[in-house]
């Protein structure tokens, strides 16, 4: 028995030992270390860049490829094509070209999750050439997901030269946020930072196009704060959907209806007024919370992230809307966003309206107790 737990042990010692010599993650690269070794002196001959962002997949791959190419004649070494338009053996023969007047060639093909549905080979083909590739040609494999069986995964992950560029997950969005405003020479105050994510959630083209405006707007340097956010897209002025919060908190639907004529933009479906109700929802929560646990005025403006200017006019909503009714608003307004998102065939002004008079009819709110500041 002794021996048997010997020798378990062992095994899981050994296991350990090369779970912390070759961890999982080491299989896959972030774009950035794939682009920072390739810097270094390990260019790949073949990339596999596997993943759903498509922000970090085409920076990326306006780097390598500019990497690659560098000091060749423009569009004498390069190959590109989508996986629909091509016949694997043309990629694999264009790979195996001689670069003309450069070191290296560049070879793309994109949408690779096209060729699942062939019956041809197709991938057999290119992981036959992977597992000998050209030295003097860079092939890179693109597609937003594969089948995880595949056997190119498995060399691609065997080779090192799989590069993921999944979404980043909103707790990292923040510090993403204040890294491109960084690299603009400016700074991002967190609560415009919330403000950002709910207008623009968590889509990184758009949100490096916000910072970027926001920098620019500010002459590349200073603080971004939730008034350069609401100055630069006006149409979600905090102030004016505080005046929609305070309708709903009053129960009062015309006020309520005539609010969001003046915020509703028909452009973007009225998905970023929601996104921005939602964070004043949570803003006001967050207050009462505070409130409830004691804290004056000020101290609770702060932990909810509010100038001290607007607590006497949450003081007046809190006043008039239970906690439970702020967490109502909270959930149908996540309704509202799937509806609106395509959940729902109503026109999405309509779906607003419908929302706003569902919050409105709720029963008569109870005031609020509170230790005393």
């Amino acid at each position: 028995m002794n021996r048997t737990c010997a020798a378990c042990r062992a095994r899981v010692a050994a296991a350990l030992a090369e779970i912390i010599q070759h961890p999982l993650d080491a299989r896959s690269m972030q774009p950035e270390q794939a682009l920072a070794a390739a810097r270094t002196g390990t260019l790949h001959s073949v990339y596999l860049v596997l993943g759903e962002e498509r922000y970090s997949s085409s920076r990326f791959l306006h780097s390598l490829k500019e990497l690659v190419l560098e000091g060749s004649v423009p569009g004498l070494n390069e190959d590109e094509w989508n996986a629909a338009e091509v016949d694997p053996q043309a990629v694999v023969g264009a790979a195996k070209t001689l670069p003309m007047l450069a070191r290296r060639r560049w070879v793309q093909v994109s949408e690779l999750e096209r060729w699942e549905t062939r019956k041809d080979g197709a991938f057999g083909t290119i992981e036959e050439y992977v597992k000998a590739p050209s030295p003097s040609t860079t092939l890179v494999l693109v597609a937003s997901k594969l089948n995880a069986k595949r056997k190119l995964i498995t060399l691609a992950k065997a080779g090192g030269f799989l590069v993921s560029c999944d979404p980043l997950d909103k707790r990292a969005l923040p510090a993403w946020l204040a890294q491109a405003a960084q690299r603009r020479g400016c700074s991002l105050d967190p609560m415009a930072s919330d403000l950002i994510l709910e207008v623009a959630d968590n889509d990184l083209s758009l949100l490096d196009d916000l910072i970027e405006r926001l920098c620019l707007f500010l002459g590349g340097k200073g603080a971004i704060t939730e008034q350069t956010v609401s100055e630069l897209i006006p149409v979600v002025r905090p102030s004016s959907v505080w005046e929609l919060a305070e309708a709903v908190a009053q129960r009062n639907i015309g006020r309520a209806l005539e609010s969001l004529a003046k915020v509703y933009d028909p452009q973007d479906r009225g998905l970023r007024l929601v996104g921005i109700l939602l964070w004043s929802t949570r803003q006001m929560l967050l207050y009462e919370a505070a409130r409830a646990a004691g804290d004056g005025p000020a101290q609770a403006a702060k932990a909810a992230g509010v100038p001290p200017y607007r607590a006497t006019k949450l003081e007046a909503q809190l006043r008039q809307t239970r906690r439970a009714a702020l967490e109502r608003w909270i959930c149908v307004l996540r309704d509202v966003d799937l509806a609106l998102k395509g959940g729902s065939k109503r026109p999405p002004r309509s779906v607003l309206e419908a929302s706003l008079l569902d919050l409105c009819s709720q029963s008569a709110p109870e005031p609020l107790q509170r230790r005393p500041p």
